[in-house]
């Protein structure tokens, strides 16, 4: 299965394939922050089964080093819109 997504702009377009290996939803400070809401919701996937198909010179990165783990991670959002886009560690 492969499915879609953007950001909110479309200036980035992008399509992950197959099943994702698992999800978690997140309670903590950054992740609460991040999402604008009481928590975030995230499905996790290889990085060869995403493709970024549009706008891959608009992602920007947000290094977030004050992690509940002390492992950065980092947050990639469109640098048109501010859509939150991927995370990865």
């Amino acid at each position: 299965k492969v499915r879609t997504g953007s950001c909110l702009c479309k200036a980035i377009k992008y399509t992950v394939a197959g099943e994702p290996l698992t999800f978690r939803v997140c309670h903590c400070v950054n992740c609460k922050k991040a999402s604008g809401s009481a928590f975030m919701t995230n499905a996790f996937y290889k990085d060869e089964n995403v493709t970024i198909n549009q706008g891959s010179d608009l992602l920007k990165i947000f290094e977030d080093t004050q992690t509940q783990s002390g492992f950065p991670m980092l947050r990639y959002f469109c640098s048109e819109c501010g859509s939150s886009l991927f995370m990865r560690p």
